[in-house]
């Protein structure tokens, strides 16, 4: 009798959040989601809907996860920004929801090579670091996506940017830095660093 395979199982987990306010009195909900499902999930959403005490909701916003594809057992940080904050919210909740991986193929052949943090004169925090292709196939739209985190391992910040050069060749490098325009209090003490890009034609 042949084996009828598994069906596959989408699931994501949100393992940490934190929410700030900003210099303008918008109000930042920063996260990070893992991927703990059984296939490489793309689309992944993330629902943040505030209420007040008596449980009503009085905002609701959404946005996508910072790497296009999360792959299994991989986490994405998402930050979603109420541009106006809400004049009474107690309590708040996330929901998310993404789809298997059959549309978005993004490469993972990328290695940091070094990075380095620093409080600049403008901004808040900011990595400079140098990426390098490992792979066997030119890379466009590389994108490096960062996660601050406090002494104590809590998300306190995210943010992206795109390398330097615009193609990364197979074996080649490229350098990065991503500027951190505001993020929650506390002081910044270690980041992880992620990387995705796409085939070049």
């Amino acid at each position: 009798k042949p084996t009828v395979p598994p069906e596959p199982t989408l699931s994501l987990e949100v393992t940490d959040t934190n929410f700030y306010v900003d210099s303008i009195d918008a109000l930042h909900f920063i996260g990070i989601l893992k991927n703990t499902g059984t296939v490489d999930l793309e689309f992944t959403e993330v629902i943040v809907n505030l209420r007040d005490d008596s449980g009503a909701l009085v905002a609701t916003e959404s946005s996508y996860s910072s790497l296009d594809v999360i792959p299994v057992g991989g986490i994405s940080p998402f930050h979603i920004i109420f541009l106006t904050k809400p004049a009474a919210w107690s309590t708040h909740e996330v929901l998310v929801q993404g789809d298997e991986a059959n549309f978005l193929s993004p490469l993972r052949t990328f290695e940091i090579l070094s990075s380095q943090g620093s409080e600049p004169a403008f901004g808040s925090y900011s990595i400079v670091g140098e990426l390098k292709n490992t792979g066997t196939e030119d890379a466009v739209f590389v994108e490096v996506v960062a996660i601050l985190y406090d002494a104590d391992g809590k998300i306190i910040g995210t943010d992206y940017t795109y390398t330097k050069l615009d193609k990364v060749v197979a074996g080649g490098t490229s350098p990065f830095e991503i500027l951190f325009l505001s993020i929650a209090e506390g002081s910044a003490d270690h980041y992880d660093l992620l990387a995705e890009g796409q085939v070049a034609d």
